[in-house]
């Protein structure tokens, strides 16, 4: 059983707490609120489930956080995830913490978001909700990115979600369709937070 308790946490949603894992440097623990089972977490059955399927087909994980499954905590059962890192080993900070320190214009988040655009349509990789929030923008010695750590593969495990899983044609559709009302969620955010430091 891995030990976790507040000193641990790292940020909170409104379905699950995320942890920094006190013994493994490289990864995150997402423990579901409000006293939720395994069963009982659409988000995380969609997260473990997606990441799998992703990795059995062979598709680059750079631009998505890896899930490697349940495991047991003193406060209840968790899913392992990838923790995002920067190229010199300190955490990524999210797009919103990254906008709002004045690390990035809107030029650089707009391309960022198209090559994350890129990736999921060649791919064929779901992409329900992007916001400023479950972004993390990566800094890399070479060219940084945008990881995405949550909406990815859709909102709960129901048939719809298993077919896109395994039908590529229907993956695209669904990011191709929701794209435009997500990408203008996050360029509405980040104008904002940019036209906030210049006041």
């Amino acid at each position: 059983m891995i030990i976790i308790d507040d000193s641990l946490l790292i940020s909170q949603g409104s379905e699950r707490k995320c942890y920094a894992h006190p013994e493994l440097s490289d990864f995150c623990l997402k423990v579901p609120i409000n006293g939720k089972s395994e069963r009982s977490c659409p988000q995380c059955r969609v997260d473990i489930y997606s990441s799998r399927r992703l990795r059995s087909r062979g598709v680059p994980m750079h631009f998505a956080a890896q899930c490697y499954g349940w495991v047991q905590t003193n406060i209840g059962a968790a899913i392992l995830v990838e923790k995002i890192i920067d190229y010199d080993g300190k955490i990524s900070l999210t797009l919103k913490q990254s906008l709002e320190a004045g690390n990035l214009n809107w030029e650089q988040v707009e391309n960022m978001l198209s090559s994350l655009k890129k990736w999921a349509i060649e791919y064929a990789v779901v992409i329900s909700e992007l916001n400023v929030k479950n972004l993390m923008h990566r800094k890399s010695k070479a060219v940084d990115h945008l990881v995405i750590i949550d909406g990815l593969g859709g909102r709960k495990p129901d048939l719809v979600f298993f077919l896109r899983q395994h039908i590529p044609w229907m993956a695209r559709h669904k990011t191709i369709k929701r794209w435009p009302r997500e990408f203008n969620k996050v360029k509405t955010a980040s104008l904002k937070i940019i036209d906030g430091l210049s006041q």
